[in-house]
Order: C-alpha cells, then sequence, then structure tokens
C-alpha cells in the first residue's frame, strides 16, 4: 500500500515543474525534459511499475500514470 502513497508523492514533485506549461500546436514536448530525471536525491521514492503484466517495485522511475 506505501506504494501507492510514493506514487502520490512523485506526482506532486512532478506536478510542480508541469504546473503552467503551454503546449502549443505542433510544438515537442517532453515530460522527462521538464521534470528531469527522477531520483531519491530530488525527492522521488520507491514506487511501483508494470511490466509485461506484472508488477515489481522499482526506485524513483514511474513518476506517470500516463504515457
Amino acid at each position: 500500500m506505501y506504494l501507492q502513497y510514493n506514487k502520490i508523492t512523485n506526482l506532486r514533485l512532478a506536478i510542480e515543474k508541469l504546473n503552467g506549461s503551454i503546449i502549443k500546436p505542433n510544438q515537442h514536448f517532453s515530460i522527462w525534459q521538464k521534470v528531469g530525471r527522477p531520483s531519491k536525491k530530488r525527492g522521488f521514492l520507491e514506487g511501483l511499475s508494470l511490466h509485461n503484466g506484472a508488477d515489481r517495485q522499482r526506485h524513483w522511475r514511474r513518476i506517470m500514470p500516463i504515457r
């Protein structure tokens, strides 16, 4: 259950960087360029990752619920 709470923390950190972003038509937009690399040093927590239908723990990799 703690992994779900960690995901909330990770999303909040990412949203702080994305808030106010305006994407114009035909503009290239990269979440990773805006947010940066998620790391423990930057406050991101361990999260849950789905890979080929199986869940597994990963460190700081999955912050976005969408692709």
